[in-house]
């Protein structure tokens, strides 16, 4: 079963949008350093998946995600635990919502040379993919 979950930062990322997923690490406090405390995150094994960002409130520096709250192991815990207070918090982009190619059937590129020097064209490129059949 999946609910909302609200986190609230003093800050938030300009490029976080809905769609987005939001991980978390636990954290081991490991000691300061010139008043910021500095943590040990464990490695890439520690990673969880919280879950996808449904709204983000910028005015107030809230994220709303979808987070499936299910206890398939029946020990009334749920799988995906809440995140703690201290914990590391981030996040990745949803792969089709964020594409950055154009789409369409025609492309046209006219080069000018306004010089009255000899001058050499280095490289042109270009991306073509099928979009539809």
């Amino acid at each position: 079963m999946a609910s909302l979950v609200q986190l609230q930062f003093n800050n938030l990322n300009v490029s976080l949008q809905p769609s987005d997923f939001i991980y978390y690490v636990p954290t081991i406090p490991v000691g300061t350093s010139s008043s910021v405390q500095t943590f040990n995150i464990g490695g890439y094994s520690n990673v969880v998946r919280l879950g996808e960002v449904y709204e983000v409130d910028r005015a107030n520096g809230i994220i709303f995600v979808i987070w499936d709250n299910s206890d398939n192991d029946g020990d009334g815990i749920p799988d995906i635990p809440l995140p703690a207070i201290d914990d590391f918090i981030l996040f990745s982009k949803s792969i089709p919502n964020n594409t950055a190619a154009l789409v369409g059937y025609y492309a046209s590129a006219n080069f000018i040379n306004n010089s009255n020097k000899k001058v050499e064209l280095f490289s042109v490129g270009s991306e073509i993919s099928l979009s539809s059949k």
